[in-house]
Parts: structure tokens; sequence; C-alpha cells
């Protein structure tokens, strides 16, 4: 996403809800525009704020990449893809577990099955042989 729409957006809101409080002032007078102010600012800069989540869904970038790592986490995960991420691992994780183990007989020495017979070796995964 470009970074120069959501700074301009940024820039007029801060320079429209700073010059509201003249017009609220001539047509609802002071006491009016004390109330009506802050509600209009609090409603347009979180319809912004919602718009620069929905923007990058996934967090900011931190240093030009996008990290999810334990050291480098981004600044704002706006969707909490990590947590799902470690959930699906240990899941596939368990499953690979209970396979082994269920099929021992049929693995190699090294702990996984026996790829190279299964014809899976050089075929990238197609299982052609």
């Amino acid at each position: 996403v470009l970074a120069s729409p959501p700074r301009h957006t940024s820039r007029f809101l801060s320079i429209w809800t700073l010059t509201l409080p003249l017009t609220l002032i001539a047509t609802m007078g002071p006491s009016g525009a004390l109330v009506a102010h802050p509600l209009i600012c609090w409603a347009l800069i979180g319809s912004e704020e919602v718009g620069h989540i929905i923007e990058e869904p996934f967090g900011s970038q931190v240093g030009g990449v996008l990290s999810f790592t334990k050291d480098r986490r981004t600044t704002s995960e706006s969707l909490p893809l990590l947590k799902f991420c470690k959930q699906i691992q240990g899941d596939i994780q368990q499953i690979e577990e209970k396979w082994i183990t269920a099929h021992k007989s049929r693995l190699g020495s090294v702990g996984s099955p026996d790829f190279a017979n299964a014809g899976w070796a050089d075929d990238g995964g197609m299982g052609d042989g």
C-alpha cells in the first residue's frame, strides 16, 4: 500500500478537525460546539484508524520485511496470524507423530518414510516413479 494516500488523509483530517470549531461555534454556539466537536473528531479519527487497519491486516513492516519471528515481531498485527500459524504447526506435528507411531514398521532408519523406494525421490513428489 502506498504511504501517500494515508498520509494525505491524516493531514486533511487534522486540518479539518482543527478548523471545525470555527464553523461549529458560528452555527451551534460555544456550548454546542464544545459537545459536538469531540464527538465528531472521535468518529472521524476512529474511522481513519479502522481504514489503516484494513489497509494492512497482517501487520506493519519492520525494516522493510514483514517479520513474524520471536525476536522481531510486527509492530501492529491486526489479525493474530502468528497464533494461528503456531496452532496449525502444533496440530501438524501431532498428526506426524501419530502417523510415525502407527507406521513404524514401514519407516527407514532415519525416522522418516522411505520415499526413495516409493518412487518419490527424483520426481518432485509427483509419484510417477
